[in-house]
């Protein structure tokens, strides 16, 4: 900062705390006008006005400057997408099967250098994915970033959480082909879950010499989540209550990427431990678990009553990802696996040699592998195949979706996308959504246009 520019801060600060004085001395006039002149009193507050007029000329001088170098220090970008669905035989979000515009994202982040080592940002996140979201404006991460050195830095607030490939980027259209990515790690309605974390964490890329290098990301902290969310969706799906507080204590965050010496190979892996993932609220008429009504006496039922108070927990939750990619000029290949298992407990309930949720297992797995290629600056293709499915009882959940999607560029910002999807299963899809129950397979085709900027 230049001399001038400090003495003219000063200047300033000097005439603030004048006006004040001023102001504090007018303000005791006003209350005993009958002890000072009418001549005094304009005199005194012409002098006033010629103090603001100075302090408003010097006020706007500096501050022109110094929000122009504000403005030019903060990166600004974000995103705006419209997205439409037709589904036939079950609706995959609100009314797809009679087609739904109720799909759009719309994000801006700023983020911004404070000095060489420091770094903060932040981004407002809104989106409409049928009943989930409805538009509401949220901030989806906001943190400061204080980097030592290569292989060392820090973070902390509410981070960006790292989950198998593309987590961290899940909302950068502009990087993938497919209009959505596969629901057996990537789970739509399961964005506020995954996209996320309140705490701290370390990171850093160790290099390796011949070996390629390694980067990692530690996190610990917590989260809680909206009621109307994906997360509290997914809990209320079954029917059986209204949720009315969620959230997620002690989630613990491992992740490893090697960039192998091999040009575009890259491994990943992510281990995610959270120690208790809570939803509270209270039961519904006509409310049924596992087939058993809320209400009645058992083992015809458990003997709730309508809008007692209700809780679902999942605790000692582990989730494992493995991951490799391998890229080569316009051709991209990918692959990934998850594996999670965790204590399910529901009320307690307990009914001898009919139902133990108390402490029962939930154990869910899946995976994909897929491609795209780009066949010049216009036009690019893609494809997987994705299973989700419940290793134990694989009949419970089994999901098979084969996609196929294409991309189309209009300019650097702007881009146009189709994606058809053969589903076979209920994986990904509501049963609130399906009141009539699920048909066996479903055709989903999305239409999905984002501007970034």
């Amino acid at each position: 900062m230049s001399q001038k520019y400090t003495g003219d801060k000063m200047n300033s600060s000097q005439s603030i705390k004048k006006w004040i004085s001023c102001s504090l001395v007018l303000f005791l006039l006003t209350g005993s006008l009958k002890a000072v002149t009418r001549e005094e009193l304009i005199k005194r507050v012409d002098k006033q006005q010629e103090e603001i007029d100075q302090l408003k000329e010097e006020l706007s001088l500096m501050d022109s400057s110094e929000s122009d170098d504000i403005l030019k220090s903060i990166d600004i970008h974000g995103f705006i997408s419209q997205g439409y669905l037709k589904s036939w035989n079950n609706n995959f979000i609100a009314d797809s099967v009679d087609g739904s515009f109720e799909y759009n994202e719309i994000g801006i982040n700023f983020s911004t250098n404070l000095d060489d080592n420091l770094r903060a940002g932040l981004q407002l996140f809104s989106r409409d994915y049928g009943d989930i979201g409805n538009n509401d404006i949220e901030i989806d991460w906001a943190y400061i970033d204080y980097r030592m050195e290569d292989w060392l830095g820090f973070r902390a607030g509410k981070i960006k959480q790292p989950k198998g490939l593309y987590n961290e980027t899940r909302d950068i259209d502009l990087l993938r082909t497919s209009v959505f990515l596969p629901s057996s790690l990537y789970d739509e309605s399961l964005r506020d879950l995954f996209i996320s974390i309140q705490g701290v964490g370390a990171y850093g890329n160790i290099p390796l010499d011949e070996w390629g290098d390694i980067s990692y990301q530690y996190q610990y902290g917590s989260n809680d989540f909206e009621e109307d969310g994906g997360s509290a969706r997914n809990f209320e799906d079954s029917g059986a209550y209204d949720v009315e507080d969620l959230d997620a204590d002690y989630i613990y965050v491992q992740h490893i990427v090697w960039n192998t010496p091999i040009e575009g190979l890259r491994f990943v892996g992510t281990i995610t431990k959270i120690q208790d993932f809570r939803g509270t609220g209270s039961t519904l008429p006509g409310g049924m678990i596992q087939g058993v009504p809320l209400s009645g006496t058992p083992p015809l039922g458990f003997g709730l009553p309508d809008g007692s108070p209700f809780f679902i927990e999942l605790t000692n939750v582990t989730n494992y990802v493995g991951a490799v990619e391998w890229s080569h000029g316009n051709l991209v290949l990918m692959a990934e696996y998850t594996e999670a298992r965790a204590r399910l407990n529901v009320n307690d309930i307990v009914i001898p040699g009919v139902i133990d949720l108390s402490n029962s297992l939930f154990h869910v797995a899946g995976w994909y592998a897929g491609g795209s290629y780009r066949f010049n600056e216009f036009f690019e293709m893609g494809a997987y195949y994705s299973n989700a499915f419940n290793p134990d009882d694989k009949d419970n959940l089994d999901t098979e979706t084969v996609s196929l999607a294409a991309r189309f560029d209009i300019t650097e910002n702007w881009i146009f996308k189709v994606e058809g999807q053969w589903r076979q299963g209920k994986h990904g899809m509501f049963a609130l959504d399906n009141p009539d129950g699920f048909k066996e397979d479903t055709f989903l085709l999305v239409f999905k246009t984002t501007v970034s900027f």
